[in-house]
């Protein structure tokens, strides 16, 4: 789903349309006419089993085995998952202006008709390869099913537009919103009368699939034959846990589904916009309506779930794009709820000034997107509020204290705030078990601690801790509040330690960086000699001075951003291929070459299953999947 504004010459292209529009009337008479707005899969209430989705990292399969788990295996687990090819499409013409009443030209898909952008600068964001987070990563349109134009409105509540909390977690993930009947009538309200030809969004029917529980849909999909979109969004709503008008208000931002008049074919294949990224074609294995609608959801709440998607923390500020276009920039977002950052992970970009003072409509400034805006205008204009009623602050006075010396381990993961109160939600986040920490209070009461976090002084529940062992006082959290890092960085050192807290004799969950990897900052320690880096074991601290900043060249090499699985097979290279620093197809980083026939030791595999990191003379290094074969 790439949609752009019509292009100067559309008036042009509108005439050659109806040409071509009146030809295939003339040819179409000629031949029977299917039923308009039916899919029917052939067989009533089938159960799909769909491959598994081919370059999702970590791979995952809603409609899979019951191992739900999100960790890659090894990979000879699957040989159907490393020989999944990701199916091509090309590029049609772009979408024209709706037609007039008396003409009805087939609406084209949409296409890239831009002029290719300058050399876009690399801001330190996350921006896995294609496929590595599935969502619409694509440039919304700014009132798709012409919704404002049609009734003259303009959003009128974007004074209220919050980019760290657009929406609150309970509006998002509470199913039972509506019924199936209550989003029928919703849709005929939107939609008087659908142009002759077309089959609206309030009369599309599809004759479904079973769809069984997975690890982020608890519930089951059990498939009918002809389904409304209504019904089909209610179940989808049961089947995930998410709110039936998000559903319905993401629907509207992607394709303009809600109120579109004359929507062809392709909207409903791409409704969600879900793996259809800004610089490939849509992945075909995830068209149709029900399946849009399904996986949209399914990923909607694996954002909240899976740790692989990390680059949004909830209560950190992280820099969000403003626009597809790298070299409009980015700004900085505290993302306040899980809600939000799904919104993030799933069109990766937010408005600027430009976009908000536009309301619906398009602004001038080429840095502007809507994909968000828009969610926040659909939803407050149809359904009203997208945050619940603020809870009364509760006391977070701290009492009578004294010092505290010891050094202690976290037993379980464990909430963290800024008072020694359960009910303070002030600066309220999470320690990981096995998280090492230095005491400097304790209450009097002696039942809650302060200890020192990457995020300050935290209190601590005594009963959360247990005293630390001389292994683990080693790899104590740094005494001071770190800072957020976003440069990417190349490892200079041989055999250099990523370990879990920036301490030099810290051993405890360490592991080792080859010579040249590269690697994406997320923070730096107050002193500035430690850094904080996404390794494929998670995140780690490394020494700064064992780091030199990369070049733009290597930061096409990153390395990944966790979800590496382990590798124990030999392979044999089926022909000569560059050992690369990094499991990036745009990464052209390599210090050694392998020849037809070699034979190397793979070590790891990455989460898309696409990439294997093998042993070579200059350490380990990445090579695609597809250029080895396994041999034991």
């Amino acid at each position: 789903m790439r949609r752009r504004p019509p292009s100067p010459n559309s008036a042009l292209r509108g005439v050659s349309l109806l040409s071509t529009a009146v030809i295939a009337v003339l040819i179409a008479s000629l031949a029977p006419q299917a039923a308009a707005g039916t899919v029917d899969d052939g067989a009533e209430a089938a159960v799909e089993q769909p491959a598994p989705a081919g370059g999702a990292s970590p791979e995952e399969d809603p409609d899979g085995a019951d191992d739900a788990s999100t960790e890659p295996a090894a990979e000879e687990a699957s040989e159907a998952a490393e020989e999944d090819e990701r199916a091509g499409e090309e590029d049609v013409p772009a979408e024209e202006d709706a037609p007039a009443d008396d003409e009805q030209p087939a609406e084209e898909a949409p296409v890239d008709d831009e002029t290719a952008p300058e050399a876009e600068p690399d801001l330190g964001i996350p921006t896995p390869e294609a496929g590595d987070y599935l969502g619409s990563m694509t440039i919304d349109e700014a009132d798709p099913g012409a919704y404002a134009e049609s009734r003259g409105l303009e959003a009128y509540r974007l004074n209220d537009f919050r980019p760290g909390n657009i929406i609150a977690d309970s509006q998002m993930y509470t199913s039972g919103t509506m019924s199936a009947s209550a989003i029928q009538k919703f849709f005929d309200g939107k939609v008087s009368s659908c142009q002759s030809g077309y089959t609206c969004l309030k009369d599309f029917r599809q004759s479904t699939a079973t769809k069984a529980p997975n690890a982020y849909c608890a519930g089951s999909y059990q498939g009918a034959k002809n389904e409304t979109a209504a019904a089909i969004i209610s179940k989808v709503s049961k089947a995930c846990g998410v709110s039936e008008k998000v559903l319905i208000v993401m629907l509207q931002k992607e394709q303009g589904l809600v109120t579109h008049t004359w929507p062809s074919d392709w909207r409903y294949d791409i409704a969600m916009g879900y793996a259809c990224p800004d610089d490939a074609a849509c992945d075909a294995k995830y068209f149709g309506f029900q399946n849009q609608m399904y996986h949209a959801a399914y990923q909607l709440q694996r954002y909240t779930k899976d740790s692989y998607f990390s680059w949004y923390p909830v209560g950190k500020t992280s820099q969000v794009l403003w626009h597809p276009n790298a070299s409009c920039g980015s700004g900085a977002v505290k993302i306040e709820n899980k809600a939000t950052a799904a919104l993030y992970y799933y069109t990766p970009y937010q408005p600027n000034r430009a976009s908000l003072a536009a309301g619906y409509g398009a602004s001038s400034d080429k840095c502007a997107s809507y994909g968000n805006r828009n969610f926040y205008n659909y939803y407050t204009d149809w359904f009203g509020s997208a945050h619940t009623p603020p809870k009364p602050q509760p006391s977070c006075g701290v009492g009578s204290t004294t010092s505290a010396v010891k050094i202690y381990t976290v037993k379980t993961s464990t909430k963290v705030r800024d008072a020694p109160r359960a009910d303070c939600d002030r600066g309220v986040t999470t320690l990981a078990a096995g998280t090492t920490v230095r005491a400097v209070k304790v209450t009097a009461a002696r039942d809650w601690l302060q200890v020192w976090t990457g995020s300050g002084k935290k209190w601590i529940p005594r009963s959360a801790v247990d005293y630390a062992s001389d292994a683990e006082a080693a790899c104590t959290e740094p005494s001071g509040s770190v800072r957020s890092a976003s440069y990417a960085f190349r490892v200079t050192g041989s055999g250099t330690t990523a370990r879990t807290a920036p301490r030099a004799g810290c051993e405890l969950g360490s592991s080792t960086l080859s010579s040249g990897a590269v690697v994406q900052a997320v923070q730096a320690s107050g002193s500035g000699d430690w850094v904080l880096v996404q390794t494929g074991e998670g995140r780690r601290w490394v020494a700064r001075s064992a780091l030199a900043l990369s070049s733009a060249a290597e930061r096409t090499c990153l390395a990944p951003n966790g979800g590496v699985g382990p590798a124990v097979k030999r392979y044999r290279l089926l022909k000569t291929t560059p050992a690369l620093v990094g499991p990036r197809s745009g990464c052209e980083v390599s210090d050694v070459q392998l020849r037809t026939g070699t034979t190397v030791q793979a070590t790891s595999i990455s989460g898309t299953r696409q990439w294997l990191e093998v042993e070579t003379t200059k350490g380990l290094r990445w090579v695609p999947r597809s250029a080895v074969v396994k041999i034991d």
